[in-house]
């Protein structure tokens, strides 16, 4: 905490790209100025900021309307494959019982995060399960999301939204280690 506030859960306002302030967090605004330090590393890039969200120096902004992208827009799960499959050839077959045991873990983990169907207590549910498995890597991903997220609910009142996209990174994450683990 600096000076009274919460770093992750207080609410600031910044230079919105659109907008003249939107909110956000200590947290997301030390991202955004590290952002910023690393663009400015790169001065003959051209980055464009098509959100309606926090302003960023060293970025072009530019309506999402008035955006065009000639590049071919990539399949997300076919690169998701081909990574899984660069993973398995290179990393499975050598991979220890122990660590086998770790993966095995993790996908129990997973599988129970992505059980949990009570949308208004799931942080409770979360909290029971990473009591079970404390140094769980899918427990540290899963805390991390609802630490960035958390702020954004009490602002909103609205916690359908993290919920939501809470199964959906707890099922894309059983979805990769089962992947893995074929």
């Amino acid at each position: 905490m600096v000076s009274g506030m919460d770093y992750d859960r207080d609410i600031i306002w910044v230079k919105g790209n659109f907008k003249d302030e939107v909110p956000t967090t200590m947290l997301y605004k030390s991202m955004i100025d590290e952002i910023d330090v690393t663009l400015k590393k790169f001065p003959a890039s051209k980055v464009y900021n098509l959100s309606n969200g926090a302003y960023f120096e060293s970025t072009i902004s530019l309506s999402i309307d008035n955006a065009v992208i000639e590049e071919t827009i990539f399949d997300k799960n076919a690169i998701q494959q081909e990574i899984l499959n660069i993973l398995r050839t290179i990393s499975k077959k050598d991979l220890t019982r122990l660590e086998i045991s770790q993966f095995d873990r993790e996908l129990k983990v997973s599988k129970k995060l992505s059980k949990i169907n009570v949308p208004s207590n799931f942080k409770k549910e979360f909290e029971k399960i990473k009591q079970n498995f404390p140094k769980s890597l899918i427990i540290q991903i899963v805390e991390q999301y609802l630490k960035l997220t958390s702020p954004y609910v009490t602002y909103t009142q609205n916690h359908t939204i993290q919920y939501k996209q809470f199964l959906s990174l707890a099922k894309d994450l059983k979805n990769a280690l089962q992947d893995f683990m074929k």
